[in-house]
């Protein structure tokens, strides 16, 4: 790979481009040098390399997050007096000179560019796969490139996207991560966003394409009892993730509606989003003496690390344990024994989105909206042959 090349992934960037019809949701780190430039994507400058004051600058100095002193700079009624006159201080102090793409893109001035920026919280999750193949067939079908960013928003702040130069270069994102929503709404008024699987329910100014996590796993928790289990635990990644809380939400209210308990103990929240985690939890949940009957899995990546653990101790499923993930990613059908699961339509969230989007920003009249996909379920050999007595 070229040196330019190599600066672009470093940057978190990746250009998505179909090469033809048959492969519309393919992706292509890389991109010819003319149409690169076109895009506006440079690398994104570390912090020992700046050649002059940013933003990180000014936050180092003061102790502020680079997204308070962003909004200090470009909006000053948002952030109180004394706030704005540290920030202002600081960056006369260090020589900072104020870039604003909004000055280059004005609304009146904003042309189309084709170029979409996607931000996909971890590459390493196969769930997002093929969110990003149904984005990329969509945006080819309006003569569009999607741009894959990892990075942006690694601490659940709008902050990462002043790491972009040249932002005005893009037409809109879609927005996949968790962030607040006074962050959220900070990146609203800067650029045009949907957000994908991933929303903040009580914002109704942003549209959003996703799933009813609460309904969804709701059907998860209740094709369990209806096995016959009564001693259910529930594993789930970090609370931080709304979806997260909407799915226990579902599987609580689930619980209740039959009338058993689930003690706190049997609610296993993983400290991080990993199959690590998982795979260490399940052994002590599974491992201990009062093991459950059966596990509802807020992933299919936790039930997974579920089947792995029991098979280690010697737990025959689903005779001694029904195990049900949720997503329905390819892993599901790989394993020794398929995987139950609720099936989300992962490749029309993706297209939904996009389209969604890209007909807002052409037709701002129309109203923001949230769209709820459905979901299956999807009974697979982890719960089968569980028959209720």
């Amino acid at each position: 790979m070229d040196k330019k090349g190599q600066k672009e992934t470093e940057s978190g960037i990746r250009p998505v481009q179909p090469e033809g019809k048959e492969k519309a949701a393919g992706i292509r780190p890389d991109q010819p040098e003319g149409k690169e430039k076109a895009a506006g994507i440079r690398p994104v400058p570390s912090e020992g390399k700046e050649k002059q004051a940013s933003i990180y600058t000014i936050a180092r100095k003061t102790g502020y997050s680079a997204a308070t002193v962003s909004r200090a700079l470009s909006r000053p009624d948002r952030v109180s007096e004394k706030t704005l006159r540290i920030i202002k201080e600081a960056a006369a102090g260090c020589g900072f000179e104020k870039r604003s793409y909004r000055t280059a893109r004005a609304p009146e001035a904003r042309k189309p560019t084709g170029y979409y920026l996607m931000s996909v919280p971890n590459p390493e999750n196969p769930f997002y796969g093929q969110i990003i193949e149904g984005a990329v067939s969509a945006a080819s079908s309006y003569g569009c490139r999607i741009y894959v960013d990892y990075t942006l928003f690694a601490e659940r702040s709008a902050s990462g996207i002043t790491r972009i130069p040249d932002l005005g270069s893009f037409d809109g994102m879609i927005l996949m991560t968790a962030i607040e929503d006074e962050e959220l709404l900070h990146l609203k008024e800067d650029l045009p966003l949907i957000q994908c699987s991933e929303y903040n329910e009580h914002l109704t100014g942003i549209s959003a394409v996703s799933i009813d996590d609460v309904a969804s796993e709701r059907k998860a928790a209740e094709h369990i009892i209806s096995s016959g289990a009564k001693d259910i635990a529930y594993v789930s990644c970090p609370l931080s993730m709304r979806y997260a809380k909407r799915r226990l939400r579902g599987f609580e209210e689930a619980c209740r509606a039959h009338g058993i308990s689930v003690p706190s103990h049997r609610i296993i929240v993983l400290p991080q989003a990993s199959y690590t985690a998982a795979l260490d939890a399940a052994h002590r949940l599974l491992g201990s003496p009062d093991r459950p009957e059966a596990v509802v899995c807020s992933s299919d990546i936790y039930a997974i690390a579920c089947l792995r653990a029991a098979k280690t101790i010697n737990i025959s499923i689903p005779e001694d344990l029904l195990v049900i993930g949720f997503d329905d990613i390819p892993m599901a059908c790989m394993t020794e024994l398929s995987l139950t699961t609720i099936r989300q339509p992962r490749f029309r969230l993706g297209f939904a989105a996009f389209e969604t989007l890209y007909l807002e920003i052409r037709n701002p009249e129309i109203k923001k909206q949230r769209i709820l996909l459905p979901t299956e379920l999807i009974i697979r050999e982890t719960t089968g042959l569980r028959r209720s007595p």
